[in-house]
């Protein structure tokens, strides 16, 4: 991949089948155990991303929970939620959203997960 990139063959983001791929990640004040609780419940996961459809692909018990997102028009990749306690009461939150179709999808994504922590992070302050 980085070779195809230094030749003008890919652009970064760019995965080797040609979709691509964005990640942001924070440190929230949330335990992990109450963060994955959250992420696996049906509900909850509908109120953190109103107006998309988003089903969970991984097992319950896999170290990263794999959803796949979708809304009204189709498809919207798939997300990868990775989480690591990080001291007492923090998790780090890691969000990979793959499968995206252009560089632009991906910078419109990045931008949507960096305000989406923020929101979950202040949410979690008060």
């Amino acid at each position: 991949v980085g070779v195809r990139r230094l030749t003008g063959q890919r652009v970064p983001g760019q995965m080797a089948d040609g979709s691509f791929a964005v990640s942001k990640t924070a440190t929230l004040s949330a335990d992990e155990s109450d963060l994955r609780t959250a992420l696996l419940d049906e509900g909850t996961r509908a109120a953190l991303l109103p107006g998309l459809d988003v089903t969970l692909r991984s097992r319950p018990t896999s170290k990263a929970l794999r959803l796949a997102l979708a809304d009204g028009s189709g498809p919207l990749g798939s997300i990868l939620f990775t989480l690591a306690t990080a001291g007492e009461g923090r998790c780090r939150v890691t969000v990979s959203h793959e499968r995206l179709t252009s560089a632009a999808d991906g910078e419109r994504w990045k931008t949507f997960w960096a305000g989406w922590l923020a929101v979950v992070a202040g949410a979690l302050r008060t």
